[in-house]
């Protein structure tokens, strides 16, 4: 399973990719609608993961997204 951050410098990749597609077609950010679909893992197949600082993953053991801080696994509680 290939491991892709998702932030780089504090900022959301796909967001700085969006904006370089939008500005290159001469669109703005505003009515773009995008949407992330993560397949579900087993909580023993995270905790199976390396430790890698911006990792999200849907543990469907638990029906949460979890976020990795470099140091371990966290719960996200709130967007």
């Amino acid at each position: 399973m290939a491991i892709i951050p998702l932030y780089e410098d504090n900022e959301p990749l796909f967001r700085r990719k969006l904006n370089s597609v939008l500005e290159a077609s001469g669109m703005t950010e505003a009515g773009v609608f995008s949407s992330l679909k993560l397949s579900p893992i087993t909580t023993t197949q995270k905790n199976a993961m390396a430790n890698v600082k911006g990792t999200l993953v849907y543990d469907g053991t638990l029906n949460k997204l979890c976020q990795n801080t470099g140091a371990g696994w966290e719960t996200v509680t709130s967007v």
